[in-house]
């Protein structure tokens, strides 16, 4: 995670630090390992208005249940997509065989037909 802090300060030319506490609220390890640095950031974030904290603050978890949520629906308009390709392919097909003379009706539903795997 700190190779990440540091990749991402060098690449973005930005401002980073990551604090990094134990499951009983110990402070375990910082990055930048200036501690004075990191107690500026800390400040100047804690000063800033709670709507602007927000949006500064990253929450993993909740990322990526959005990330999650964004992907099913991309799936679902696929799906609805594909619904509405097959069906119109199935229309188009109808409307060929009515216009088809009778003896060309049954070479046109063999070549037709196979157009079928092209949505499965």
């Amino acid at each position: 995670m700190f190779k990440k802090a540091l990749e991402l300060s060098t690449l973005c030319d930005i401002e980073v630090c990551v604090i990094y506490y134990g499951r009983d609220g110990e402070l375990i390890k910082t990055w930048l390992e200036d501690q004075s640095k990191v107690r500026d950031m800390a400040e100047r974030f804690t000063k800033l208005h709670e709507r602007e904290r927000r949006k500064k603050r990253t929450n993993l978890s909740l990322f990526l249940r959005k990330k999650i949520l964004d992907d099913n629906k991309l799936s679902k308009k696929v799906l609805e997509m594909k619904d509405s390709l097959e069906s119109g392919l199935r229309v188009l097909q109808d409307k060929l065989l009515l216009l088809q003379p009778e003896n060309q009706t049954k070479s046109l539903t063999r070549s037709v037909s196979s157009l079928d795997y092209v949505f499965v």
